[in-house]
């Protein structure tokens, strides 16, 4: 994700080249960003990446304007920010189907039929399926289910599974663009397995997530 700060000139007088500091939970940089010179009045966005994999809970971001010293300022107190999120962990395996052992298929998805894959994204064409290992939910429980899917209409299919792996249901929805949508979790079930299915023309699925609401 993008984590991003507006730097503001509130002085009379224009203020020289800096650099602002994003300080995440008080003791990992995640960056030191060159901010420009920022006539007075005026202001200036600056951004930095954050790596959220792995990094379920709340975290507080401390983001701290001049962090070099390199403007002579009226007042020094008002320089920093705090932002606090909650990152909520994806529970598909590998939904950005980035991670493969052999560079040939993505961790954690099983293919039929016409597929492909290129290191970033998976493919599927008409008949063709990627299906992930199965998903341990909590019965009764509702998940915001997201994807991206580029190409011609495909879709994407959550089957519901019971203890002992048997597919108790299935909920289908048509996938072009960006998909958002609300799994609701049938009382006895106790995993889901997500299955991407290629359009037409085939369609090209990235992003797949599965979030506790």
């Amino acid at each position: 994700m993008t984590v991003s700060a507006t730097v503001a000139n509130t002085g009379n007088a224009d203020a020289a080249a800096s650099t602002t500091e994003f300080l995440l939970d008080g003791g990992t940089v995640l960056g030191t960003v060159d901010t420009p010179a920022i006539p007075a009045g005026d202001t200036a966005t600056v951004s930095v990446g954050w790596d959220t994999r792995g990094a379920n809970g709340e975290h507080t971001i401390r983001i701290t304007a001049d962090s070099d010293g390199a403007v002579t300022e009226s007042a020094e107190d008002n320089n920093a920010g705090t932002l606090t999120v909650t990152v909520r962990g994806n529970k598909v395996r590998n939904g950005s189907f980035e991670q493969s052992a052999e560079g040939s298929s993505p961790d954690g998805w099983s293919s039929s039929g016409s597929t492909s894959y290129d290191g970033d994204s998976a493919s599927a064409g008409p008949g063709g399926t990627w299906t992930s290992e199965p998903i341990d939910v909590v019965p009764g429980a509702s998940y915001d289910l997201v994807a991206s899917a580029t190409g011609s209409l495909g879709t994407v299919v959550v089957q519901q599974l019971s203890a002992a792996g048997v597919v108790l249901g299935s909920v289908s929805l048509p996938a072009l663009g960006a998909l958002e949508s609300v799994v609701a979790v049938a009382a006895g079930a106790a995993q889901v397995r997500i299955v991407l299915r290629g359009g037409p023309t085939g369609t090209t699925f990235d992003d797949v997530g599965l979030f506790e609401r």
